[in-house]
């Protein structure tokens, strides 16, 4: 297997003043490993990245074939190859919006899904026009709560995400809905009452057609209360925006310019990844810049939000656009993160710090 280190970029940490911390990435090109799709299992925590580190890490070929990812002397191999892989038929709810995703919570709620397709609002940003008008969930004693919105909006999303964001032991919905004179907000529900009921909602960004992405939650500035993070409009100069759940609502703690983690028309959500990059003890966002061919690690720490590293680093680029989600794990065991990602010309990237 031929491998491109790309360099070995030095990028201050949260380490004392004058420490640099060391980037070692690595670009495989398609002509060794040909990617289209990556999978981690155990990165994602209710739809969303949380900080999770996958146990394992697959991926789908560019010939169709899937194969699972392990660490050679620090170098990405191939193991368990399986040809025309076809991918396992899943038990769909009834009323599941097709080519939706189910997420399972950890607290009050099961499971929840997007309900009753529609085509009143025709921006097909995510490859059809179809989207949702509510949400469905079963909750801890098995009961099925359905919510709809009215007319004026949908859900232009593919999952509901299930976190705690305020800390009691209760999960949140959070979900893309988007009105169809104003474009996408941000919106939180929880269970109150038997009933899913609003808790809190960004400002929707006031142009029809014009969307956001979720792209993690955690506590990203140190101070206990999860904050969650998204790009508003990542197709035309991303918006970072970090809002944390009060009892008021959803207030905005900072914002930050130039990010993308979503191509048009693309099924992928999660081009992004939480991970403590600088092993400060906060963790931070990995998330492409608005040109998607370098991603950037960004820190909320001390709740200014700021880059700690743009690899590749010194202006450099990567070889195509990232467009497979990124993936946090620790394949080699020795307690350092890497970063897997897939570019669109079929070329794997590992980045460890």
């Amino acid at each position: 297997m031929k491998l491109r280190r790309l360099l070995t970029a030095l990028v201050l940490s949260g380490l004392p003043v004058g420490t640099l911390w060391a980037a070692d990435i690595i670009e495989i090109s398609r002509d060794d490993i040909c990617v289209s799709d990556l999978k981690g299992e155990g990165h994602l925590s209710g739809g969303i990245p949380t900080g999770g580190i996958a146990e394992t890490v697959s991926m789908i070929l560019c010939d169709g074939s899937a194969a699972r990812l392990t660490l050679v002397n620090g170098k990405p191999e191939l193991s368990d190859v399986v040809q025309n892989a076809v991918p396992v038929p899943r038990v769909e709810p009834v009323k599941m919006l097709p080519d939706s995703e189910i997420t399972y919570g950890e607290n009050d709620i099961r499971s929840a899904w997007l309900t009753g397709p529609t085509r009143r609002y025709a921006h097909a940003i995510l490859g059809d026009a179809i989207e949702a008008t509510g949400i469905a969930v079963i909750s801890l004693m098995g009961e099925e709560i359905l919510f709809e919105v009215g007319p004026e909006s949908v859900f232009e999303d593919l999952r509901v995400r299930l976190v705690d964001l305020n800390g009691d032991d209760k999960d949140e919905l959070i979900v893309i809905r988007s009105y169809l004179d104003a474009g996408a907000a941000l919106a939180v529900y929880g269970l109150v009452n038997g009933k899913i009921a609003p808790m809190g909602e960004t400002p929707a960004i006031g142009v029809s057609n014009r969307w956001l992405n979720p792209a993690g939650a955690a506590d990203f500035d140190g101070d206990g209360d999860i904050e969650i993070a998204y790009v508003e409009t990542p197709h035309i100069g991303g918006t970072l925006r970090f809002f944390s759940l009060k009892p008021e609502g959803l207030v905005e703690e900072e914002a930050l310019q130039g990010f993308s983690n979503h191509a048009i028309g693309s099924r992928e959500l999660d081009l992004g990844a939480v991970v403590d990059w600088n092993r400060d003890g906060v963790l931070d966002l990995a998330i492409p810049d608005a040109s998607r061919s370098r991603l950037q690690v960004v820190s909320l720490a001390a709740g200014e939000a700021k880059v700690l590293a743009s690899l590749p680093q010194d202006g450099g680029r990567h070889s195509a656009r990232i467009t497979t989600a990124v993936i946090v794990s620790d394949l080699d065991g020795d307690g350092m993160p890497e970063l897997f990602y897939g570019l669109s010309d079929g070329s794997l990237v590992m980045m460890k710090p």
